[in-house]
């Protein structure tokens, strides 16, 4: 469950800065998305029943965030933003995000976005848009957020998919 891989990232938390090489990496981890603020961003249900899984856990965080610059790391969107990017890529980049692509996440520091495709199968189901490539070049970076999510826990905040 998505729950279980955000309590990791919460006992990483709350063991202070990792070291990820020169950095200094942290996480921080917001309070649940409340079912109302998921409605009002999302309305007719349009969110992933894993983007609404991983709100309900948390509203939004930052996940192995280089600590003195804020160049590094994976910032987890709240159903608003995400809802607000997810509308402003399908209009400037319709070529390659589709109506079901959701943004959910974008890495600082480089402009590449964590995308849940419903229409996608097996690892290519969740994304990383590269913002320079098109879709066919994109990374399948796994077949559920959860699994992409404990990939990035476990390679320590690495781009395991290089």
């Amino acid at each position: 469950m998505i729950a279980d891989v955000i309590s990791e990232f919460r006992r990483i938390m709350d063991s202070g800065a990792v070291t990820g090489g020169a950095l200094r990496l942290g996480c921080a981890i917001e309070e649940p998305a409340t079912p109302v603020d998921i409605d009002s961003a999302w309305p007719q249900g349009g969110a992933p029943t894993e983007a609404v899984e991983l709100w309900s856990v948390s509203g939004s965080a930052k996940l192995f965030v280089d600590i003195d610059y804020g160049q590094w790391g994976l910032r987890i969107l709240s159903p608003r933003q995400s809802a607000e990017r997810t509308r402003a890529e399908r209009m400037e980049r319709a070529e390659d995000f589709r109506e079901d692509d959701v943004v959910v996440a974008e890495f600082l520091g480089d402009g590449e976005l964590v995308a849940i495709s419903p229409s996608e199968q097996g690892a290519r189901r969740i994304l990383v848009a590269q913002e320079i490539y098109g879709r066919p070049d994109w990374y399948g970076v796994g077949p559920t957020l959860e699994k992409f999510l404990q990939d990035y826990l476990d390679s320590g905040g690495e781009k395991f998919w290089e």
